[in-house]
């Protein structure tokens, strides 16, 4: 496993061995942000996932009543636009020193620190909500970054997109358990930069 240092200290990315185009961004916050701002790729997406746009899991969103094509455009522009906020926001936490501000316990239902968390960051002041950052919280306000999605459901579960994603938090987590590395110190120390 290699990473990449994002903010000095605090915020750290997973490196992607296989980027999925060339010259693609090849750590995971990068290319969450690549995809979230390629207008493109959004709209495909969209397409594709017509059917979960429209499901009102998003309650103020359930007005798409155009073609799936329009409905593909609108999503993708409202992405871009919180995908820069998203940006500025993560941005404005790490600078203040309050990461743990904006990252939460993935699962809603724990309450209290442990061991490498699992966490979620999400920009609750701009809407639409369906933009993710998934994370490991290493130490106070410290963070490895695994990737990011864009939720349209409820449950992680019930999407492709967030699944694999999922998937990739927890296989992260296992193999720094795995390898004693349990905070930021450990990480600095077995070298994975």
């Amino acid at each position: 496993m290699r990473l990449r240092t994002i903010f000095a200290d605090r915020v750290f990315a997973l490196r992607i061995e296989k980027p999925s185009y060339p010259g693609a961004p090849d750590d995971a916050l990068s290319q969450t942000l690549a995809f979230w701002q390629d207008t493109d790729a959004l709209e495909e997406f969209f397409l594709a996932n017509h059917d979960f746009l429209c499901s009102g899991y998003f309650e103020k969103y359930k007005l798409f009543e155009a073609a799936p094509e329009e409905n593909a455009l609108y999503a993708a522009l409202l992405v871009r636009r919180q995908a820069l906020a998203f940006q500025e926001l993560l941005r404005q936490h790490n600078d203040s020193g309050s990461l743990d501000e904006l990252f939460r316990f993935l699962s809603n239902a724990q309450y209290d620190y442990q061991e490498l968390d699992l966490s979620k960051a999400k920009n609750d002041s701009l809407p639409p909500r369906w933009l993710r950052l998934y994370a490991i919280r290493l130490a106070q306000n410290c963070y490895l970054i695994t990737g990011g999605a864009v939720k349209l459901t409820l449950e992680m579960k019930d999407h492709e997109n967030t699944r694999r994603a999922l998937a990739v938090i927890h296989k992260t987590r296992d193999w720094l358990k795995e390898n004693g590395i349990f905070d930021d110190d450990a990480l600095h120390e077995a070298g994975l930069f």
